[in-house]
């Protein structure tokens, strides 16, 4: 029988690639984000004046889709739906003030969700809402992007909020440039991992100040306004809701006041020719790469922006020019040159379809529908009409033919989009119309409610907060031993919650018991409940179980963490740590090295053995093995042994003897547990002199 030594090895790394001449199994993704890019592309036929060759060109390598739109008009919740697979009225993210990580489990996310599959994942640029990124969540991304040219004093810099100008500056001198250096130098690496790569363009992003060529391109006494009707006239039948969203007074207005209106879609149409070129960067790259053949692309903008139409600037609203935006998907195999599909679909499909394309099991938490479907046959039968949300309770249902918007307070519009595309006629009070509505009403969700997390927080330790969908560890105990932990409730809002409870579900629920818990009738306003949970597992492994908090009314969606703890027959155990560094574990880590010049001073790590169980550990034996193991030396503790809490140091240098990637593995084994050795793999890279 195999004793089995549970070792954890904490070290502070910095991912870098894997090189193998070997090319994946698996797909690579390139994974393209546009941020406020409308339907002003060529192959959609927004503006007459959009010049995207570019991205026409991506369009004619697979399939373009006409009918796309956000799952929200805003950059955070439409980013943190795409990304979490969940849509806007799921999560409780409406807003881009809502900090997503704390309604959303980085660990459900599209990249997390590759990561766990074995996807070396890499981004740069703006994926997530900037405001609230998740570096680490990734295997590496771009630090460093630096930042955009002033527009010199004196220069007139737009009208208001809308921020547009030219700059004298070369295409490189924007941080869009260096987001895309990034993905083509990654394009241009071999790694024995698929790779997922993520590259989230700014522009057209307002300020919409590129250098002063892509303005050229779009000379001003040229400049087409958008479909428009006269001041008042296409807002005349938009209820309230819709007029608040609109704020006509705000943008519209000043920019008309001050006679600026052509050189603000001057400036958008720049801003996206800019886009386009580096887009053309992207492409030109990939084709050069060693991965060319086995990459499915996937470009996509976060939502649409409005240029005046309904008197309305920005995104933040739920009619045609704020909602859609381009769609591409190219799939080696699995896509037909310049095929294009008319069917109406949403961002939330991007999470399954990826998922379905990459041969990994789609997470049940996705709510969006893969449309593989429609790859492979365009024109195939699809049922399923776009939905799209903007703040609590308002929103858009788009099929191929209508639009339908209800807002929370009950108000509607109806547009006939195949014969009025402008949506100038809100034919929502026609009782004609009954019929319709009330179809296109069943794909409006029925569950709206502001989640939770917003009137309850759940804490460990006191005042420290758990995110929604979070989890908590309670660390490794002995089995027939137990570790405890105290959480507490408190009521965030200006509500009475009502028959407040606590239940632990799932496989693992027998290992974990709720303490000094009993069903509080009533939790006032900013009123706080304290419990217990009590670890106590019967075997070992690992142990996981659901923690759930409800109220009256709450039920559809308790406030849920995920509990884990980790349970060994009581033995001698070893943690090797760096301070301050993450956990590896047996098998399935590698420590990386970083590089250094072949035959020079090398790099050393420096690590500490300590006895966490309550035996001696004799025998302790460290040693290295594999390919390149001549690469690497141990310089080990003395001691040979250790008493329970004992520690000990031990390093490890790296001094190549070659160029090119050194790899071997680190063994560590205690009590003649020679068929058993915790291994880690080692790798470093040798520079040529």
């Amino acid at each position: 029988m195999k004793l089995f030594i549970p070792v954890i090895i904490a070290l502070c790394i910095m991912i870098a690639p894997a090189f193998s001449e070997d090319a994946p199994a698996k797909p690579n993704v390139l994974f393209i984000a546009i941020d406020d890019l409308r339907d002003w592309v060529g192959y959609l036929g927004g503006h007459p004046q959009a010049r995207t060759p570019n991205i026409d060109r991506l369009a004619a390598r697979g399939v373009a889709f006409t009918r796309s739109y956000c799952a929200s008009p805003s950059c955070n919740p439409s980013r943190a739906s795409l990304m979490s697979g969940m849509r806007p009225g799921t999560t409780g993210v409406y807003n881009n003030s809502d900090d997503w990580r704390q309604f959303i489990d980085p660990e459900l996310t599209l990249n997390m969700h590759f990561r766990a599959n074995g996807y070396e994942v890499l981004g740069s640029g703006k994926i997530y809402h900037e405001s609230f990124t998740s570096p680490e969540s990734w295997d590496g991304y771009l630090e460093d992007e630096g930042v955009s040219p002033e527009v010199p004093p004196g220069r007139p810099d737009g009208i208001g909020g809308i921020k547009f100008a030219p700059l004298d500056c070369g295409d490189e001198d924007l941080p869009d440039w260096k987001i895309v250096d990034y993905a083509i130098e990654r394009l241009g690496e071999t790694r024995d991992k698929p790779l997922f790569l993520a590259c989230g363009i700014h522009m057209p992003h307002m300020p919409w100040n590129v250098p002063r060529k892509y303005y050229d391109m779009h000379p001003l006494d040229q400049i087409v306004l958008p479909p428009h009707l006269a001041p008042g006239v296409d807002l005349a039948d938009v209820p309230p809701p819709g007029i608040r969203m609109a704020a006509p007074r705000i943008n519209h207005r000043r920019v008309v006041e001050a006679g600026q209106w052509k050189e603000a879609v001057q400036g958008y149409l720049a801003a996206i020719s800019y886009t386009d070129m580096l887009i053309g960067r992207l492409l030109d790259a990939l084709d050069q790469s060693p991965v060319k053949d086995n990459t499915i692309i996937c470009l996509w903008s976060d939502h649409g922006w409005n240029l005046g139409e309904k008197e309305h600037w920005r995104k933040f609203a739920l009619w045609e020019e704020t909602t859609r935006s381009p769609l591409l998907w190219v799939v080696p195999g699995g896509t037909t040159a310049g095929t294009v599909s008319d069917r109406t679909v949403d961002l939330t499909s991007v999470y399954p379809t990826l998922c379905d394309l990459c041969g990994i099991e789609t997470p049940n938490h996705v709510e969006g529908s893969s449309i593989r479907t429609l790859l492979e046959d365009p024109a195939a039968a699809w049922a399923m009409p776009a939905l799209s949300t903007y703040t609590y309770n308002n929103h858009a249902v788009r099929d191929e033919g209508w639009r339908y918007i209800r807002y929370r307070n009950g108000e509607e519009e109806l547009y006939n989009n195949a014969v009025d595309p402008n949506e100038w006629h809100n034919l929502a009070k026609d009782p004609a119309m009954t019929a319709r509505k009330r179809e296109m009403s069943r794909w409006i969700p029925t569950d709206n409610y502001i989640p939770p997390i917003r009137k309850t927080a759940l804490e460990q330790p006191a005042g420290t907060r758990i995110v929604n969908l979070g989890s908590r560890r309670f660390g490794t105990v002995a089995v027939d031993r137990s570790s405890s932990l105290r959480f507490t409730v408190r009521n965030k809002s200006m509500e009475r919650l009502e028959n407040l409870r606590i239940m632990i579900d799932g496989e693992g629920a027998g290992n974990f018991k709720l303490l000094d818990f009993q069903a509080v009738p009533v939790l006032s306003p900013g009123a706080v409940v304290g419990f217990n949970i009590r670890f106590a597992p019967a075997s070992h492994g690992e142990k996981r179980a659901s923690l759930h908090v409800s109220y009256t009314g709450s039920e559809r969606s308790p406030y849920r963490i995920l509990l884990i703890g980790d349970a060994y027959q009581l033995s001698p155990e070893i943690v090797v740590s760096q301070p301050a560094e993450r956990d590896l574990k047996d098998g399935k880590s590698r420590t990386l090295f970083g590089t250094t010049e072949a035959g020079g001073k090398g790099i050393t790590k420096t690590f500490v053995i300590r006895n966490t169980g309550n035996a001696d550990l004799e025998k302790i034996l460290i040693t290295l093995d594999g390919a390149n193991a001549d690469d690497y030396s141990i310089a080990t503790t003395k001691q040979t042994s250790l008493s329970p809490r004992g520690r000990a140091e031990f390093s490890v240098k790296f001094k190549p003897a070659a160029a090119g990637i050194r790899k071997a593995s680190l063994r560590i084994r205690s009590n003649d547990a020679d068929e058993t050795p915790f291994d880690i793999d080692l790798s470093g890279v040798g520079a040529a002199p």
